[in-house]
């Protein structure tokens, strides 16, 4: 990882985003807190996203772009910028987004001992284009947000594991814009995992929060825009078998097997009567099959790419093929089609039932 000689980094990566770039490096400029550098890591831009950033960079020392040699994905990218930073504290901002500028200020007077993550409020604009029912949705997971952290900004690790399993499959801690990560997190946990296409940031928080608790400051320091062109909006379209099915499958795997997932795991098993993750990750193991298979063999128009999808994932996660869930297939029809419509984001309050 970097030098470690400056108390933030701030970082931007970057595809394709010159239409909102401008307000978001403007909205990092213009920080109180000063001490820090803007780290903007482009991955293959083919508009005028490289010329936007290294205007700016020629403008400001405190600017530094980094271009890839070749494309290497949304989730490598996140990655690469945590190696290639040098602050102590890693702030996402991503292309779209903005921050206030008291946000560095007011998320570093909420640092704690031995927390790693602190998170804020996060204000949304939506663009015209999106529909009710998703605007619905982005107000909804906002005040659940501010709900749960309504009765303390600062939240232990043990409430942390309560959360992950009342709310699996759910951001409990808003999108990397509302989000500051110390690096030893990183050094800790591991980095952003990349078989994730859309639920890589929550699961990270959840991995890290679980062992540290999270702080909070209940103050919208940040704002999420959504629009349709946003990689999570055309991910939704294009592939959601993907992204609503085999990733939440993938964090259960995680909270099932991997070894820092054992306190999800102690939690499960305090509870009354205990919760089977291994048992819940077989049944749902089976249900993503048969939905993928199910969609192969429709007559008019066969679709092979929720079975190619799942594949894929199990070359990752070789349980995923050796489940004890058979009997779950006649509960499939019924709960099919919500999966594989499009109407806003997935709702995974029952994914451990």
């Amino acid at each position: 990882m970097g030098s470690h000689n400056l108390p933030v980094s701030v970082c931007i990566p970057l595809y394709n985003g010159g239409r909102y770039l401008r307000q978001c490096i403007d909205s990092a400029l213009a920080q109180t807190y000063s001490d820090f550098e803007l780290l903007l890591v482009d991955d293959g831009s083919t508009d005028d996203t490289v010329a936007i950033a290294q205007t700016y960079a020629s403008l400001d020392s405190r600017v530094r772009l980094v271009i890839n040699p070749r494309n290497i994905g949304l989730v490598a990218n996140w990655n690469r910028c945590i190696g290639l930073a040098n602050g102590e504290w890693i702030k996402f901002l991503f292309q779209d987004d903005t921050i206030e500028p008291e946000c560095l200020a007011r998320m570093l007077d909420h640092a704690r001992e031995g927390i790693l993550v602190i998170a804020c409020q996060r204000a949304i604009v939506f663009g015209e284009e999106i529909e009710s029912d998703a605007r619905e949705w982005y107000l909804n997971h906002r005040a659940m947000i501010a709900g749960l952290f309504s009765k303390s900004p600062v939240v232990s690790p043990a409430q942390c594991q309560e959360w992950a399993l009342d709310h699996f499959g759910k951001n409990l801690f808003g999108e990397p814009s509302a989000t500051m990560v110390h690096r030893a997190a990183f050094e800790r946990f591991g980095l952003f995992n990349p078989a994730l296409i859309m639920s890589c940031d929550l699961e990270f928080w959840t991995r890290v929060g679980i062992h540290t608790g999270v702080s909070f400051v209940p103050a919208d320091l940040a704002t999420f825009r959504v629009h349709k062109q946003a990689t999570s909006a055309v991910n939704h379209r294009q592939r959601e078998f993907r992204t609503r099915i085999l990733d939440n499958l993938v964090i259960l795997h995680q909270y099932a097997y991997d070894e820092l997932y054992e306190p999800i795991r102690q939690a499960a098993t305090r509870r009354s009567p205990p919760l089977s993750l291994k048992a819940i990750f077989d049944k749902r193991c089976h249900e993503a099959r048969a939905m993928a298979d199910w969609a192969a063999r429709q007559r008019e128009h066969p679709d092979l790419s929720l079975r190619a999808e799942l594949k894929d994932v199990e070359k990752l996660y070789p349980r995923i093929t050796r489940h004890e869930a058979a009997h779950w297939a006649w509960r499939l029809q019924r709960r099919l089609l919500p999966f594989l419509r499009f109407r806003a984001p997935s709702d995974a309050k029952n994914f451990l039932c």
